[in-house]
């Protein structure tokens, strides 16, 4: 059964606690953590008229809707074919047995929350908290007899997540159906589309559950849709997409060619090699790192790009951690949007983008340059205005997932893989990832795994960066 998003909790449930809520992605409000908060950007009223000004530039960027048909949920992921997992089976071969390494690329989870100055923890987005888990069962239930042994003596412990386990809250995958935005229609009317032109109302498709589970919901949550207030209620109806969910990428797998690009290592001359909270990441940004690393991008290639963010999150000593100024929140360094860096990934048809940051893209408000930032081609289409700038949050997001159907893997621990790379001058690798199979997710939690070589034979010792 499938039918729009709408109805709030029956009444009779029970209240939880309060802690504020959170009004929008791309400008958040306050969000309350136990013992500390996350600090809110400011608030901005909306700006309709921008918001067609951009979205009219997006549909005016390349796309590949209906290259695969016009059924398909799995977009830039299609290019990885058998051809392309044997590239990065090769890459990884190409040394001595023995000079293999393996890299898991998934951040842990502490269940820390980040909170600004110098904590470390889980850095996550501010409409969500981080996740922490608790021993259902262990030895104390033994000890006083709450629980007893098996037959045959056995004993076990046993454990679950006691806080929300945001699906995007960790190394994982954006789903084709986690953005979307108002393309103009040939009557001259606007609609709400993602990936490959699906509705936009396929995201809050319903499933109806036979048997009712235990779970928590905020009270109102169509008014409240960050709330952290939240109620118990027996869970037998949810919502998620109908097309374009994580499951595709999920069962299809990520296997081919992965390649480092360490811009931090290539535009911070000492250690520990991190870009400035709210660096640009350019094209020819990533054009020259791969220059220097003596590494050459190939077509459907994986693309990682190390930025040393989530480092500063874990790092103790950092001066600031992923958050930067608490009076401007969310300035990571990242990819910065321009025309040619995505066309260039449309060009190269980059299957996976990944970055150690919470988006890939710089956060927050990207300011966009009309002259520079924009080509003749796309200007001589859209309306500016007389705008010369546009500030938009996370541009990149709608231009490379609902356009191209490009993957997204985002909060990535790179720091040992780019040691390795660093050592060696070895920056390519088999690169291998499937995120947990949730029917119906919008992002999912991932652990790639990286398989490369070093050692003799691989030119153990050199770092092109540092010749």
């Amino acid at each position: 059964m499938e039918d729009r998003a709408g109805d709030a909790p029956d009444d009779g449930t029970v209240p939880i606690d309060r802690r504020g809520f959170v009004r929008a992605w791309g400008v958040a409000g306050a969000l309350a953590v136990t013992g500390c908060c996350v600090p809110a950007a400011a608030a901005e009223e909306s700006d309709e008229e921008l918001n067609e000004i951009w979205t009219n530039v997006l549909a005016a960027l390349p796309d590949n809707w209906g290259k695969w048909g016009d059924d398909d949920e799995l977009g830039a992921l299609n290019y990885l074919d058998d051809e392309q997992a044997f590239r990065g089976i090769q890459t990884a071969l190409r040394g001595e047995p023995s000079g293999l390494e393996v890299f898991a690329l998934q951040l842990s989870y502490t269940g820390e929350a980040v909170t600004g100055g110098d904590p470390t923890g889980d850095p996550v987005f501010p409409t969500r908290q981080p996740a922490r888990r608790d021993n259902v069962v262990d030895h104390r239930h033994y000890q006083n007899g709450a629980a007893e042994p098996l037959r045959g003596g056995m004993r076990f412990s046993d454990d679950a997540f006691i806080t929300r386990l945001f699906l995007q809250g960790s190394t994982q995958y954006d789903a084709l159906a986690h953005v979307w935005y108002e393309r103009p229609t040939e009557d001259g009317g606007r609609e709400p589309l993602l990936y490959n032109g699906y509705p936009a109302e396929t995201t809050a498709a319903g499933t109806e559950y036979d048997v009712g589970i235990p779970g928590l919901r905020p009270p109102n949550p169509l008014e409240e849709p960050f709330s952290t207030d939240l109620r118990e209620e027996e869970i037998t109806k949810t919502w998620g997409p109908s097309k374009g969910d994580i499951l595709h990428a999920a069962e299809a797998g990520s296997v081919g060619r992965g390649v480092l690009l360490d811009v931090g290592r290539y535009k911070v001359d000492e250690p520990p090699y991190r870009l400035d909270p709210g660096e640009c990441v350019t094209l020819d940004d990533l054009k020259a790192t791969a220059e220097a690393q003596g590494t050459a991008l190939e077509k459907r290639d994986i693309v990682l790009i190390r930025t040393g963010s989530i480092e500063r999150a874990r790092d103790p000593d950092a001066e600031k951690t992923w958050l930067g100024d608490p009076d401007e929140p969310l300035r990571e360094p990242g990819l910065c949007f321009s025309q040619d860096l995505v066309e260039f990934v449309a060009d190269m048809e980059f299957p996976v983008l990944g970055a150690d940051n919470l988006a890939v893209e710089k956060l927050t408000t990207a300011e966009i340059d009309v002259e520079e930032d924009i080509n003749e081609d796309v200007r001589a289409k859209v309306d500016f205005d007389g705008r010369e700038t546009l500030e938009i949050v996370n541009p990149l997001h709608p231009a490379l997932i609902t356009n191209l159907g490009v993957t997204l893997c985002e909060i990535l621990d790179l720091s040992a893989l780019a040691e390795s790379c660093a050592e060696d001058g070895i920056y390519e690798f088999l690169y291998a990832a499937a995120p947990l199979k949730i029917e119906g997710g919008a992002g999912a939690p991932v652990n790639p795994v990286v398989v490369k070589a070093t050692g003799p034979g691989c030119a153990e010792g050199s770092d092109p960066m540092e010749e």
